[in-house]
């Protein structure tokens, strides 16, 4: 059922097929909670660069729940066979590997910020994270640069999701998988008479599902909205060109408002609307029912337009043999694994476009190609401006205030920054 999907695409049965639970202070948690695998080399020939002490030491790797939903109970069996091919390998190791789990009361940044402050042999050699925690944790100084890279290993990462993790000439974060949000729809109308530009949702009146409560959405919406825009031309934009991109904006979701577009949930949408969803469970979606169709977000000209959340490798441990170990075992499963099981639901991306762009390309693989060659690299924002736009963004969507009178607030803001 899920042919159409590419192989390569499910580079991430690897990532999914890692679990085992953990919590963020070893020491503490009970046995029960936490399963572990190691995978033992028969003795090796160990690298100069590794002293061999550190060999019987495990490297551990941990992986945030978030990227397991899809994965079933025994997901980890697959994975299994890999930790003992790489175990066989020049580099091979025993490897631990944690899932930890996002509690309520914080994610895996959290549970890596106590380990780092009160169980230092609790912290992971190498972490896989998400794009929003890995650049607070490099604002923290909680994460060290990757070892000189080779240029191989990256060059066909895309440069906007390469940008993400670097910093002062440094990569503090290596690109592993990407996924998109976008909107679907199951509109009658054939798919290509459908176009989602701020001009057509208005004239066709066309309804769409918007997380209104959803803040985190929300920036990343409205920022992925803004940088597309004409007007940002480059890495800092004039007040006049900021406010001349937040017009249009502004102006579409404040008409769209006014016309009764937006619903919060879905159950409070009209019967066909359009709901913004991820990659993931679009994919999903598509292979048990071909009428599910996708779009890109609103945006001026309808074109190929999603906002884009990506995973990083990260390293929190400093020391540079730990460091070399874990960049190693990075660099194995970046290049060397290419799952083979088409049929299992896992549907984010490589971040190596040559392991996921292939021919022939179906239109759903074309519109991430583009949507990701179109993307542009993030401007640095000061957090008070971004907060500005994204509550007057939401007063605008509650029907509180006008485009106009939002955006001379901003503009106010800004010549005052100035």
């Amino acid at each position: 059922m899920r042919k159409a999907f590419l192989p390569a695409v499910l580079v991430f049965l690897l990532v999914a097929s890692l679990t085992s639970c953990g919590r963020a202070n070893e020491a503490a948690e009970p046995q029960s909670e936490e399963a572990q695998v190691t995978v033992t080399a028969e003795p090796l020939s160990v690298p100069t660069l590794v002293p061999e002490a550190l060999v019987v030491q495990p490297l551990l790797v941990w992986l945030p729940d978030e990227i397991t939903r899809f994965v079933a109970e025994d997901a980890y069996a697959p994975f299994e066979s890999l930790l003992h091919e790489y175990a066989e390998t020049p580099a091979g190791n025993r490897i631990y590997l944690r899932i930890k789990a996002a509690e309520d009361d914080g994610g895996i940044l959290p549970q890596l910020s106590n380990a780092q402050e009160v169980a230092p042999v609790a912290v992971p050699d190498v972490l896989l994270m998400h794009g929003n925690d890995m650049l607070n944790a490099m604002a923290e100084g909680r994460l060290h640069e990757w070892l000189e890279l080779p240029e191989e290993a990256i060059a066909d990462i895309p440069t906007v999701l390469l940008a993400k993790g670097e910093m002062d000439g440094q990569f503090y974060g290596i690109p592993f998988r990407f996924s998109l949000i976008h909107l679907h729809h199951r509109f009658a109308e054939p798919a290509n008479e459908m176009v989602f530009s701020y001009a057509e949702i208005l004239e066709r009146h066309t309804p769409i599902v918007l997380p209104m409560q959803d803040d985190s959405f929300l920036r990343k919406l409205l920022l992925a909205q803004l940088f597309d825009a004409v007007e940002i031309r480059s890495e800092e934009p004039t007040a006049e060109e900021w406010i001349v991109a937040l017009e249009e904006i502004f102006g579409f979701y404040e008409l769209a408002t006014a016309q009764g577009l937006f619903a919060a949930a879905p159950d409070d949408a009209r019967a066909e609307s359009a709901a913004f969803i991820q990659s993931d469970d679009y994919l999903i979606a598509r292979a048990e029912d071909a009428r599910n169709l996708f779009a890109p977000i609103p945006n001026r000209r309808g074109t190929e337009l999603a906002v884009i959340d990506t995973w990083f490798w990260v390293l929190p441990k400093s020391d540079p043999a730990r460091r070399q170990m874990a960049q190693e075992f990075v660099l194995w499963i970046m290049d060397d694994y290419r799952p083979a099981d088409v049929e299992q639901p896992f549907a984010a991306f490589p971040a190596r476009a040559s392991h996921f762009l292939t021919e022939p390309q179906d239109d759903y693989l074309q519109f991430v190609h583009a949507a990701i060659s179109r993307a542009k690299e993030p401007i640095d924002m000061d957090v008070p401006f971004v907060d500005l736009m994204l509550r007057n963004f939401q007063a605008i969507l509650r029907g509180e205030m006008s485009s106009a009178d939002s955006l001379a607030e901003i503009e106010t803001f800004l010549l005052e920054r100035n």
